[in-house]
């Protein structure tokens, strides 16, 4: 065999081997990548249940304080016209 075959043999060896070890790292970037966002979904998905109990809790505390925030506006607009 020619040497600069020989020479072009060991060249597409190394670059084949470079090759594998980028395809490797790519792989393994994607796979963390995937778990990174299955995380972020379950985070989210606990923010979102999170902001609906405070929803809740809001809408709750809201509809007790109604009574007496309507008659202390009552008293207040009563006091206003003595």
């Amino acid at each position: 065999m020619p040497v600069v075959a020989l020479r072009l043999a060991e060249r597409s060896k190394t670059a084949a081997a470079q090759i594998a070890k980028l395809a490797a790292g790519a792989l393994a970037t994607s796979g963390e990548a995937v778990i990174a966002i299955e995380r972020r979904g379950q985070q989210l998905d606990h923010w979102m249940q999170t902001t609906q109990a405070l929803v809740e809790v809001a809408t709750s505390a809201s509809a007790q304080a109604a009574p007496a925030v309507n008659l202390a506006a009552r008293r207040w607009e009563q006091e206003g016209k003595k």
